[in-house]
């Protein structure tokens, strides 16, 4: 097994990835046919079968997630993202950066 960390997004959710690739027979077979009503496999579990039997997949997922989350033109992004004048910009930009790891 290939064991991995996924962000907790909503887009790499259980809910919304388990009905796809429930009907994955090399994938369901890793799990019981029935869960409780309203539940799904266990996270850790579910993306720990997941990179072992598709790793490039889960990757692609990941990825896209990471770059709609992190785009400012993204749906819903646009309003939060942060607009400096020109001057600023030059300003920060002359400013030294310090990290503090």
């Amino acid at each position: 097994m290939r064991y991995i960390s996924v962000p907790a997004y909503d887009e790499l959710s259980v809910r919304r990835l388990w009905p796809q690739l429930k009907k994955d027979p090399d994938f369901a077979k890793y799990f019981p046919a029935k869960f409780p009503k309203d539940k799904g496999p266990p996270r850790t579990y579910f993306f720990d079968i997941m990179n072992t039997l598709y790793p490039e997949y889960l990757q692609k997922l990941m990825a896209h997630a990471n770059e709609q989350r992190m785009a400012a033109d993204a749906e819903g992004n646009q309003q939060q993202a942060i607009h400096i004048s020109q001057y600023w910009a030059e300003e920060l930009k002359a400013m030294p950066f310090m990290s503090s790891k």
